[in-house]
């Protein structure tokens, strides 16, 4: 048996669970030609879009250069040209008032993907 495998058989539930987390971003990385900040703002706007929302009243907020900035540090030129990415690969569309996602089962599918639920 190998270090690296002793190493991850001893790792905690939780640190296991978090690596094939990371493991699963990548995989839905490639399989959509996107960054892995490109997919983590998608993802960030989906919760964003939906957070406010419930069966009986559905709400959809969008996420503006601003709102995204205080939720993640990053620059808004920085922001607008991964946008502009998410954009162009059809991830999220640009409405007035900021991002929100192009279709939410596609969004809801890479959630459960990326949280191994079904």
């Amino acid at each position: 048996m190998s270090y690296q495998s002793i190493a991850y058989q001893t790792l905690p539930a939780d640190a296991r669970e978090v690596v094939a987390d990371v493991t699963e971003l990548f995989k839905f990385a490639e399989q959509h030609k996107a960054t892995i900040e490109v997919l983590l703002l998608y993802l960030l706007v989906g919760g964003k879009c939906f957070a406010d929302s419930s069966p009986e009243f559905p709400v959809v907020n969008p996420s503006s250069l601003r709102d995204l900035s205080g939720l993640t540090g990053l620059h808004r030129e920085t922001l607008r040209r991964r946008m502009a990415d998410a954009e162009s690969l059809g991830l999220v569309q640009r409405i007035s008032g900021g991002y929100v996602v192009s279709d939410v089962e596609r969004w809801l599918r890479a959630v459960r993907l990326f949280r191994q639920q079904s």
